[in-house]
Order: C-alpha cells, then sequence, then structure tokens
C-alpha cells in the first residue's frame, strides 16, 4: 500500500543496530527468500557488525511514524533521506509518500513505470500502464507529480543521484533503468526541491533507493497473459557480504508482445454503437475518388466512400525487450573513511505500429493512368499504400544508458562527515519511423508515361522501383547525452540545545551536461548524416541546510512537545541560463505524540533543456503554401501567400520558476491503536513556462506579440529574420520573391517563457493495521483531490480551468490486505474520476475508470528443497473493467489498460 507518511527511525544498542532497509525488506508480508545481511548502510564506524534480529515492522510502523516527530537521530548514522541535506532525519514540514518493498512484491510491476502507477499524485502514470510510445521527439516514459506542466518539473532520481537524460527534444531521466529485485523502497516528496536538488523538482522529488546490501541468491520469475497479449519477467540478485562490505548485482530482462487496436474493443474509431459518431478513416487500402465534389468507391467506382479503422493496426501499447542491471558496493576502509559505488546500465527497443501511410492526392490526365468519371480533367483520390507496403509500419526506438556514482564518506572531528560524491553517465537514444517520400509521389502523379507515373487508383499497377523510391523515406532521430557531477558536502551537529541537536550540512556541486542531436527526414539510408546540434551546459551550485529543535525532548511540554524548524537555500549559477537561487522553510509542531501538524514553504525552478536550446534540433524556418492556419481574419487574397514559421529553440530561454506551500497533519489516536490519518493541502504557481508563441491563435495578433511577427516583410527583412535557419519547403529566402510573388507573414514560433499554470489541492491517507491471531489485517484509502488547476498560455491571457475543458479532479487507492502463516493477500480498487467536457458538442461527460487488481502470495514451506520459495497469483484489472468511452479519437480516455492479465510469480531464494 501506498503510505503517506514516512519516518527513519534507527534503534542503536551498544552491540547492535536495527536497519531500515532490512526493517522494510522482511515487514510483514515479505517472504524471506534469501539471506540478507542487516545493513550499517554507509555508516562510518568501526568494522562492527550488527547482529540483533530486527524487529518486524507493521505497514504503519514503517512507513507512518510521523516525520514530525523528526529530528529523532540514532547516533552515528549516515541515512540521508529524499528531501533533505541532512542525514539521519525526515525532511521537516514535508509529507513523504513512501512505498515499501512489500508494495513492489504485491504490485505485480516488472518495471519502475508500472510501480509508480500506483501513486495517486503521479498524475500521468496513475491508474495506467506506462510504456514508451516511439515518438520521434520524447520516447521516454517520465512520472509527473500533480501534473504540472512539463517532462522536467518533477526530478528522479537513483539514490539521490540523478540519471543522465535520455531523448530528442525532450530529455529526462528513465525510471524504468533499475531492476525490480534491486529496489528496497521509493520515496516521493511531493512538494518543491529546488532548495535542495537544483533544477526540475518543481513538483516534487521521486527518489528510488536500491538495497544497500545482500547476501545470497534470489531469483525471480514472471508469466503474464491476457487476451492477445504476453509478459515475461525473470530477474537474478546475488550478493555477498562480509564484515565491513558487501557486494551484489541484479539483473532483469523484460519483454512482451505489442497490444493492437484490433485486439480490445474499446479501440474503435466507429463510435455510432455507442452513441458516438464515425471517426474512421477515408484513406483507405480500397481508395475513393473524388470527382466534381462527389464522392467515388473504388472498386466499382459508386457513389460512396471507402472507410476504415486505422486504430486497428496500430499499437495501443508497443512490443519491448528491455535488459537492466545494477551493481551496489559497499567497504569500510577504515573505522573512518567508508566507500559505496553504483553502477547502472539499461538497454530498450520498442516497436510500435501505426496503420499505413495514407494519402490524398490530386491527378489529371497528363497522368496515363487518369480515369475520368464524367468529363472532368481533375480529381482528387483518398488512398492508403497497404496494398503495397502492408497494412502497418513501424517505429522502433532504440534506447541504452550506463552510470556509476562513487562515493567516499569521511568521519570528522566530532560527529561531523563529509561526503565526497562523483556521478558519471552516458545515454543514447535513436528512433527510426518508416514513412514516404511526399515530394517524389506529388512528382510521380505528374508522370507523363507509365514507367514515371503513379496509379493511385491502383497502387500495385505503378512501376516497383517507382515505388522503392517513394517508399525509401522516414524520420530519423539520434541523441547521445552525457553528465558528469562531483559533489561535497559537510554534515553533522553544529550545537546542543534544550530541544535537541541543532543539525546542519552545507556543501558544494559542479555538473556538466552535453546532447549532441540529429533529427530530419531522409532516404533511409541517410538520415544518420543529417544536420548536427550540440548542447553543453556548466552548472556551479552551493547549498546548506539547518534543522532547528526549538521544542523536544528536553524542553517539551503538553500542547508543545515537539517543534522543529528548518531553513535551506541553494544556489545554481548556470553557464547558459543564468543564475537562481532557492530557500525552503519548513515547521513540524507536535503538540501531542498522536498528532503531527507540518508546513512549508519555497521556490523551485526548472532550468530550460538543452534541447530547447543550442541542442534544438527542430530549429528551421517552415514555408507553408498559404496563411490561412495562422491568419484565419485576413482577406483571402492576403492568406493565400506563403507563411513561413520560426520553430524550434531558442538559446535566450530562462528557467521556469515556481512558488510551493503545503501544510497538513498526521493523526495517529492511541485509543485506536494502528490507525493513520493523514491530509495535506498543497499550493503551486508555476510561472514563465516555455511554450511557442501563440500562432494558431488569434492572440499572435495582438500589440503583446508584435515582436514575434512581421506582416508583409520585406525581402531585405525575410533575409534578417531567417538567416542561419535551414528552410524547409524552399530552395532560398530569395525564392519567396521570385515572379512577383511574397510572404504575407513571417512568424517567430520558437519556444519562449510565456505560461501560468496555478495548481491547489489535497492529499489524504486513512490506514489501519490490526494484529490478529492468525496473523494481521490492513486496510488504508489514499488520494489526492485537485481544488484548482488553471492556465494562462502567455502572461495577460484568457485564464483557462482545466476542468472546464476535460481533466480529473481526484484519484484514489483503497486496499485491503491480510496475512496468515505463510498465506498473503490484497485486494486494490484504483480510481480516475470521470470529468465534464464544458462545451464539448460530441461529448458532455467522460465518466470514472475503477479497475480492481488482486495479489496471493504463498510461502511454501521453511525447510528442506521447498525453503525460502514463494508462488504468486496477480490478477490485474481483475474485472476487466475498459477505460472510458470517448465520442473521438480512438474511443477511449482518462485511463489505460492491458485488459484482464493473470501474472504467475515464482520467487526463490538460496
Amino acid at each position: 500500500m501506498i503510505s503517506t507518511a514516512l519516518r527513519i527511525r534507527y534503534l542503536v544498542s551498544s552491540a547492535a543496530l536495527m536497519p531500515l532497509a532490512t526493517a522494510l525488506m522482511i515487514g510483514e508480508g515479505r517472504p524471506a527468500t534469501a539471506q540478507s545481511v542487516p545493513s550499517n548502510a554507509g555508516l562510518v564506524t568501526p568494522d562492527v557488525e550488527a547482529e540483533a534480529a530486527p524487529k518486524e515492522l507493521s505497514q504503519t510502523e514503517q512507513a507512518m511514524e510521523p516525520s514530525a516527530t523528526a529530528p529523532e537521530v540514532a547516533s552515528q548514522t549516515d541515512i540521508v533521506v529524499t528531501g533533505t541535506l541532512v542525514r539521519g532525519i525526515a525532511p521537516v514540514g514535508t509529507n513523504v509518500l513512501g512505498i515499501t518493498s512489500r508494495d513492489v512484491e504485491r504490485s505485480g510491476a516488472v518495471n519502475a513505470q508500472q510501480l509508480l502507477a500506483q501513486v495517486p499524485q503521479i498524475s500521468n502514470f496513475f491508474n495506467g500502464t506506462p510504456a514508451t510510445s516511439g515518438d520521434v521527439t520524447f520516447p521516454v516514459a517520465t512520472p509527473v507529480i500533480r501534473n504540472l506542466p512539463g517532462i522536467n518539473s518533477t526530478l528522479t532520481l537513483l539514490n539521490g543521484r540523478r540519471f543522465v537524460n535520455l531523448g530528442i527534444i525532450q530529455a529526462a531521466g528513465d525510471p524504468g533503468a533499475l531492476p525490480v529485485s534491486a529496489i528496497e523502497r521509493v520515496e516521493v516528496v511531493p512538494d518543491g526541491g529546488s532548495a535542495t536538488y537544483g533544477s526540475d523538482a518543481v513538483g516534487g522529488t521521486i527518489n528510488f533507493i536500491p538495497r544497500t546490501r545482500f547476501d545470497g541468491v534470489q531469483l525471480d520469475g514472471t508469466y503474464g497473459v491476457a487476451d492477445n497479449y504476453r509478459q515475461r519477467y525473470i530477474s537474478a540478485l546475488v550478493g555477498k557480504a562480509w564484515t565491513g562490505g558487501s557486494i551484489y548485482a541484479a539483473y532483469s530482462f523484460t519483454q512482451n508482445d505489442a497490444l493492437l487496436g484490433k485486439d480490445r474493443d474499446y479501440v474503435s474509431q466507429f463510435r455510432q454503437d455507442k452513441g458516438g459518431a464515425d471517426y474512421r478513416s477515408s484513406n483507405c487500402a480500397a481508395p475513393n475518388v473524388i470527382a466534381g465534389g462527389v464522392s467515388y468507391a473504388l472498386p466499382g467506382l459508386t457513389p460512396g466512400t471507402n472507410r476504415c479503422d486505422t486504430s486497428d493496426p496500430s499499437s495501443i501499447f508497443p512490443e519491448q525487450r528491455r535488459h537492466n542491471a545494477f551493481i551496489y558496493m559497499t567497504q569500510q576502509l577504515s573505522p573512518g573513511i567508508r566507500f559505496e559505488n553504483q553502477v547502472y546500465y539499461s538497454s530498450l527497443v520498442a516497436h510500435s505500429y501505426r496503420s499505413q501511410i495514407g494519402s490524398t492526392v490530386a491527378i489529371d490526365e497528363r497522368n496515363p493512368f487518369f480515369r475520368s468519371i464524367a468529363g472532368e480533367t481533375t480529381q482528387s483520390v483518398q488512398l492508403a499504400y497497404d496494398p503495397v507496403w502492408g497494412a502497418q509500419r513501424s517505429a522502433r526506438t532504440y534506447t541504452s544508458q550506463w552510470g556509476v556514482s562513487p562515493k567516499f564518506t569521511v568521519s570528522l572531528p566530532s560527529d561531523f562527515q563529509l561526503e565526497l560524491r562523483g556521478n558519471y553517465g552516458r545515454g543514447f537514444v535513436r528512433v527510426t519511423e518508416q514513412t514516404f517520400n511526399a515530394q517524389l509521389e506529388s512528382a510521380a502523379l505528374l508522370g507523363t508515361t507509365t514507367a514515371t507515373a503513379l496509379n493511385p487508383y491502383n497502387l500495385a499497377a505503378s512501376d516497383s522501383a517507382l515505388l522503392d523510391a517513394i517508399h525509401d523515406y522516414g524520420n530519423y532521430a539520434a541523441s547521445s547525452t552525457e553528465m558528469r557531477e562531483a559533489r561535497a558536502v559537510v554534515n553533522g551537529s553544529l550545537l546542543t540545545l534544550p530541544g535537541g541537536e541543532v543539525r546542519v550540512a552545507l556543501g558544494g556541486e559542479l555538473r556538466h551536461e552535453r546532447q549532441a542531436v540529429r533529427n530530419t527526414q531522409a532516404t533511409l539510408d541517410q538520415g544518420r548524416f543529417g544536420q548536427l546540434f550540440i548542447g553543453n551546459r556548466s552548472v556551479s551550485s552551493a547549498f546548506g541546510e539547518a534543522v532547528i529543535p526549538v521544542f523536544g525532548d528536553g524542553n517539551g511540554f503538553a500542547g508543545m512537545q515537539r517543534l522543529t524548524l528548518s531553513a535551506a537555500v541553494r544556489y545554481d549559477k548556470y553557464s547558459d541560463a543564468g543564475d537562481a537561487w532557492n530557500p525552503k522553510f519548513g515547521a513540524t509542531w507536535v503538540p501531542f505524540r498522536s498528532l503531527t501538524i507540518r508546513g512549508n514553504y519555497g521556490t523551485s525552478f526548472s532550468a530550460p533543456q538543452l534541447g530547447d536550446t543550442t541542442a534544438a534540433a527542430d530549429t528551421r524556418a517552415q514555408v507553408f503554401n498559404n496563411s490561412f492556419n495562422i491568419a484565419p481574419n485576413a482577406a483571402v487574397s492576403e492568406a493565400q501567400r506563403r507563411t513561413i514559421l520560426i520553430a524550434g529553440g531558442n538559446p535566450g530561454l530562462k528557467p521556469q520558476t515556481a512558488d510551493t506551500f503545503s501544510v497538513g497533519a498526521d493523526f495517529k489516536p492511541t485509543f485506536v491503536p494502528g490507525l493513520t490519518i493523514s491530509g495535506t493541502y498543497y499550493w503551486v504557481k508555476f510561472k514563465n513556462l516555455i511554450s511557442i508563441t501563440p500562432v494558431f491563435d488569434g492572440a499572435i495578433y495582438t500589440p503583446a506579440f508584435a515582436q514575434y511577427i512581421t506582416i508583409n516583410p520585406t525581402l531585405d527583412q525575410a533575409r534578417q529574420l531567417l538567416s542561419g535557419f535551414r528552410l524547409d519547403g524552399i530552395a532560398s529566402v530569395d525564392a519567396l520573391y521570385a515572379n512577383g510573388q511574397s510572404p504575407y507573414v513571417i512568424a517567430d514560433a520558437r519556444r519562449y517563457n510565456l505560461g501560468i499554470q496555478r495548481t491547489q489541492g489535497i492529499d489524504y491517507n486513512v490506514a489501519y493495521d490490526k494484529p490478529t491471531s492468525f496473523g494481521s489485517l490492513n486496510v488504508s484509502v489514499a488520494g489526492s483531490y485537485t481544488l484548482v488547476r488553471d492556465s494562462q498560455p502567455f502572461a495577460g491571457g484568457e485564464t483557462t480551468n482545466a476542468f472546464d475543458v476535460g481533466a480529473p479532479r481526484s484519484t484514489l487507492v483503497a486496499t485491503a490486505g491480510a496475512k496468515a502463516g505463510g498465506l498473503s493477500g490484497q485486494v486494490q480498487y484504483f480510481r480516475t474520476s470521470g470529468y465534464d467536457l464544458g462545451n464539448n458538442v460530441r461529448q458532455d461527460h467522460v465518466g470514472a475508470f475503477t479497475p480492481v487488481n488482486l495479489f496471493v502470495s504463498y510461502d511454501l514451506g521453511d525447510d528442506g528443497p521447498l525453503k525460502n520459495t514463494q508462488v504468486s497469483v496477480t490478477a490485474q484489472n481483475l474485472f476487466d473493467r475498459d477505460p472510458p468511452f470517448f465520442n473521438g479519437g480512438n474511443g477511449y480516455t482518462n485511463g489505460s489498460t492491458y485488459g484482464r492479465m493473470i501474472l504467475l510469480g515464482l520467487r526463490k531464494g538460496f
């Protein structure tokens, strides 16, 4: 179950240490599938092994101890919790959502994306099946907290380190790089975190925390099956621990089939059977001829229109094969120095399938294949290339990434420590998509012989060499990225007050990023030679944090048992995007042991990506034959003239900024042991959002955008405005003015800092754990309700309420579980609320999506050959609920699913 507060507590005695990592791993319902040596979690202490058996914690004890009681710090600890620089304590004033190793096991997830789909606050993943789409511009599935704009509004970390970015135009870290078997827990901090982590933590931070220690062998396998769909997962975890150190390696392989539209009845462009409309395409294998304004369907040229559902051959989810590997090692080099290192590697190959190319072409009597119907000399033909190239085309995505992060922790006088850390990563993405050569098609329609002309009525009758030449074309995109980081932090207790120890952390960081990108359309063997765009960036940072216990064990009293304040600040200086100061203040008040009240305020920012600035491979000047799309109010004679849009990146972009605030409470009544009630109100204002100018909106002609548009440009103005840009659609600037012609508009549609978004809402959690004579029971409900989400495309522009145009307000997951001996089970109900569609004339409401998951596992024995063996069955979407109907597109929205999928799991430990 997803927890809504996570408190780190270490119990230390003179001879033994109870590590949180082991407690989480062997908590209620967790099978002892392999020997797990207790971890010192990187403590800089003498070589002493903890030998005391860890206390088994209930789910609530593991994850719901109020962070408000922090700092309750075990001596000598070095634990760093997500959201704070100060070791050994939870972040002050902040609600931390926790996913434990038990949650990982019971989810049936085979990758990190599926695991995060259980978290209601991760709005773009929740209640769905996120997967790479094969999109040329952004092929990586990346989580976003609270539906804030942009893929880099949420920072994803691996054990506190950034992933190397992947992507073409947009880029972000890929959380799917980590084998699930290596995950100890996940911490989600849904508050602005730039004061701690710098850029990208506007909506919050997601930190995947791997195991710190493992001794033995663990093998896992899962086989999932749904209608016309198969999913396979295998993993191995091998480790060795010794006095003062350990090393383990984890490997996983996942593979799944493509799931096509024709395999699910909720996917359909024909919606008249449900009161909708017919959205099927008229560009089909059997063409339609339009002559004199009348449509005639081939082969008989009878009046009417052939239609086809292009969602049938298209993949809902792509075919994927993925290899992940992770190595973690730690060694106490001396009583005062500990060394740790982590290495990850991941590669992915995905195939997304789409319907074959459709095209609407013009043909006249010059073409030898021309067939007049009623004496006309020109026609339009709606066709698709299925008869010659098959019903499907594919986009292939390949990604690879690796990273290494060494770390030294050195003891200093008193209890201070110095942490020295490096982080290096490299990534590569290549996306190839089969398309066709539209210019060669146009030329072939004007051919005057059967060898040079295209036959649009019967494509198979065209010359095969001509068809091959038209087919030898596609989109090609490739990006290589590199990241280098060095970081130093001093951490310890500065002084002691009556309320406890004042703890501080000070540090600095250097980071360098590089991205080299190609993105072009060309013949299939020439795509890799497209123009290369390169971006480089250096970032230097300084930061600090202080935690002050005003009241605590030494001076607390009824109504003020604890009061802890924190302040953090970070300065980031970018070589290309200026600098940024970001503070954060937090407070945690415990008036009584059962009640914790917390709040925080801060500012955050998100720097423009290299793909938005100098590495923007979509930078170009695009020539269109008319101005109808961007000049709807122009006279017809003017709108028939050419338009030039300058698209792509902008080296002058500044960081996106945000103010963030939250306040909440955690209540654990002593009269109902095991009950926890938690709620948080949050408020975010995101400013200077990076977006393109409103070129397809009448607002582009208002005085606010006068600098971005030039009407009736002179030749000299055009030369100046278009200098340095690649021209798409015409040979040269001078050619725009040949034969007395001239363009009507040149518009700058590059990315600028324009938009604003405001978001407010409430997160909540109610959980109850009860020990029983046979084992235990637990129930919980956790979710998020959005109060406000409005946005402006630019300062002073019209405000749009997301709930007026189609967005769900609430998400929740309810869980009930039980354990009896070796048998444990859990049922989960997920709900994404329905929503209104405002002034949409086709449909006024979209329904809720409410699937149910079931998990059952059994430990086969404590002795003999079946020792440390567990079998499990997971039913995802047990009742086979379809996503809600939508009268448009492919017929559904507000959720995604494989359908009912049964997963059989086997785990064996040695």
